[in-house]
């Protein structure tokens, strides 16, 4: 497979309010939300460019360098971004990228999404950095949708997956991104 162009995209990470047993609503944890200039660690392939449509103007690119797509991440990627940020404890978390495939080609429009501690609703370790357990964020709705420009998506259509998520501890976390290429 040959796919074209460069992705963009910013994050939007948005809390779920966290339901008691009884029924009765939990005060909601604030949105955790991660734009391209937190983005502090850039790895490989991916760079921030101005760019327009993007939250505050500045969105990571990843070059098209011809590679297929692979069905799982990678454990040690060449080419990734990490990000910090604080999210509560025992907190559910429902992810959201925001995703622009260049010239709205399918090719141009899906990555790999781990976290450093994140949980599962039920609190076993899921989509961990360092594994090729990951979540798939695509932007494509369905089979033959089309993208077309900027976009919010949680996962992919074709796949059942959590996007709730959850840490074990009150403080500081890490996101990584990663191109769903194969790199060979």
């Amino acid at each position: 497979m040959t796919k074209s162009g460069v992705m963009r995209w910013t994050l939007l990470w948005a809390a779920v309010v966290t339901l008691m047993s009884s029924g009765h609503a939990l005060t909601a944890a604030p949105d955790v939300v991660i734009y391209a200039s937190d983005v502090a660690t850039l790895n490989g392939n991916w760079s921030k460019a101005s760019t327009s449509g993007a939250a505050g103007g500045l969105s990571l690119s990843s070059v098209d360098n011809g590679w297929s797509t692979t069905d799982v991440a990678q454990a040690s990627p060449a080419n990734y971004f990490e990000a910090s940020f604080s999210a509560s404890a025992a907190t559910a978390y429902h992810v959201w990228l925001r995703l622009q495939g260049t010239n709205n080609s399918k090719w141009n429009e899906s990555v790999w999404v781990q976290f450093g501690d994140a949980t599962d609703t039920n609190g076993s370790a899921i989509y961990r950095i360092g594994t090729t357990s990951a979540l798939l964020v695509n932007l494509e709705r369905c089979s033959g949708c089309g993208v077309s420009a900027w976009g919010w998506q949680s996962g992919a259509y074709w796949l059942s997956q959590t996007t709730n998520l959850k840490f074990p501890t009150t403080g500081t976390h890490t996101i990584r991104v990663q191109t769903r290429l194969s790199e060979t």
